[in-house]
Parts: C-alpha cells; sequence; structure tokens
C-alpha cells in the first residue's frame, strides 16, 4: 500500500466542476440544509477486528495515514478505539444481533436509512455516534439540539426526527456569542462502527475496501442512493470501480477538516461545494 494519497483525474470547467461538487456533496448526505456536518474533534483512534494481525495492521495504519493527510487529529498507539472497523461473512445478521442487544448503539442512524443498515444487502454498512459541544468542544447539556425537527403531539409528547445527529437527549450548549455568524454549537463524532461483509465484498481490491471504511470513517456520510463517478464510495457499483480514495473524496475530506463546525448547515454545504469543485478545476 502507498504512503500517500495519488489522485488523478481531467480537469473540468468551473461550471462542471461546481455542479459535480454540488451533486457529490448533496447525493453523499453529509450535511443538510438544518442540520451542520460533523467531524471527529478527538483524536481518531481505530481498530479492527475479524481478520488476522497483519491485515488488521494494515487497515488501522490506512486510516491513520488518511486522517493525517486531510488535517484530522490522530491519536498515539495504545489509545481507546473510537472507530471500530469488523469483518465478518455475516453483515447484515451482527447489526441485527448489536441492535437486538443494544438498540441505542444505531440511535443516530436516520429512519431513511435503517432499512438499508439492519436489512440491506450492502458489502459495507456503518453507524454514528455524535454530541453535540459548545463552540470550543466543551461538552454540552442536555436539551434538544437546535436541528432537530421536534414534533409535538396532542398530548405533549415529543417525537423523534429522521435528521439524525443525535436524540432528544442530546447536549445542547447554551453559548453566548457576538459573533451572527456562528452558532453556540458544533458537532463533533464520538464513535463510528463499520461492518465489513467479507463474502459480499469478494471481487474488490482489500486497499480499496479500506479506503472505503477510511472515508466513511472520518466523516459523517449517509448517501442517498447509488454514487457513481468519481469516489471510493462507488466501490461497488462504479464502472470502472475506484481503487483508492479519489481526488474529490480528499477534497471534501480536507474541506471538512478545514472549515468551522460552528455554521449552520447551509454554510456547509456552501463550502464544501466550494472547496470540492475547486479541487475538480486543478486536477490532471
Amino acid at each position: 500500500m502507498g504512503q500517500d494519497i495519488v489522485v488523478k483525474g481531467k480537469a473540468l470547467s468551473k461550471e462542471q466542476a461546481h455542479e459535480q461538487a454540488r451533486a457529490y456533496v448533496q447525493n453523499i448526505g453529509i450535511v443538510t440544509t438544518v442540520k451542520p456536518a460533523a467531524r471527529w474533534v478527538d483524536p481518531v483512534c481505530p481498530r479492527a477486528v475479524g481478520i488476522v494481525d497483519d491485515k488488521a495492521a494494515m487497515v488501522v495504519a490506512r486510516i491513520r495515514q488518511v486522517a493525517s493527510n486531510i488535517g484530522a487529529r490522530v491519536a498515539r498507539e495504545g489509545c481507546k478505539p473510537n472507530v471500530l472497523v469488523t469483518f465478518t461473512e455475516l453483515g447484515a445478521d451482527l447489526v441485527q444481533r448489536v441492535n437486538a442487544m443494544d438498540p441505542r448503539q444505531l440511535a443516530e442512524v436516520p429512519h431513511s436509512q435503517r432499512d438499508r443498515v439492519l436489512k440491506g444487502s450492502d458489502p459495507i454498512r456503518w453507524w454514528y455516534a455524535s454530541q453535540v459541544r459548545s463552540h470550543d468542544g466543551m461538552p454540552g447539556s442536555s436539551a434538544p439540539p437546535p436541528w432537530l425537527n421536534i414534533e409535538t403531539s396532542a398530548s405533549g409528547a415529543s417525537a423523534s426526527s429522521d435528521a439524525g445527529g443525535g436524540s432528544l437527549s442530546s447536549p445542547f450548549t447554551n453559548s453566548y456569542r457576538t459573533s451572527t455568524i456562528a452558532t453556540q454549537t458544533k458537532r463533533s463524532l464520538e464513535t463510528v462502527t463499520v461492518v465489513i461483509d467479507v463474502k459480499l465484498a469478494e471481487g474488490k481490491g482489500f486497499d480499496a475496501v479500506i479506503d472505503y471504511a477510511a472515508m466513511v470513517s472520518l466523516a459523517e456520510i449517509w448517501p442517498q442512493g447509488p454514487l457513481a463517478g468519481d469516489s471510493i464510495l462507488s466501490l461497488f457499483n462504479g464502472t470502472p470501480p475506484p481503487r483508492e480514495i479519489t481526488s474529490q473524496d480528499e477534497a471534501l475530506l480536507k474541506a471538512l477538516y478545514k472549515m468551522p463546525l460552528d455554521r449552520e448547515g447551509r454554510y456547509h454545504r456552501g463550502r464544501l461545494v466550494k472547496d470540492v469543485s475547486s479541487a475538480l478545476t486543478t486536477s490532471k
């Protein structure tokens, strides 16, 4: 496996690049107009299980490498894992057993994604636990985060939202700032679980599968449909399938880890599209 992300591609016009970037950011579901994007605030500490030690070490090393390349903090060796990549021959069965034992594990999976994660046939499936923190990264007090679409029934009970990113007990920080742009909070990834079904992933390169796992481990991604084109996320439906994280993927991750988190979702969407579009116009 190479030590750097090597990217190749054809330069696009500004208009083509913007449209491709806009569709890409929208289709991977990394942010909505209301719900802001999330990323790692604490250092990333990956662990791989279910495969032989040398292969597990390759998974951990690659996720650490990608994280470092995009500007994420990486924990020291011996850290407590917060990214778990599990290899199994029964992906759906494993996820269903996890959900049966502790439904809180999948509490943040959007309703629109639950069937895919629990019952689908995707070779790779994943879920997140996140936390709302103050703008300076401190955990907040318990109250509904502002982007949840809370519906009140006639009895006064609140219904959960399909927005993902936390339940009604998610921490919300009361903070006072003079900025008219910054929000009171930022969203932090706390844990990520990735399940790789080795039977369903058979035929794809091991390095490409690892890069797919790295991509979904470093950003909160909920695809809105099959992704075609220039992304490692098209590994199982692209023609030809990508072999590694692409320039477009790398540009998105770098933009995510560079932009201020304490902003509204619409700001994050615009910033991601702008940075990805700029990278596409200069790629060769």
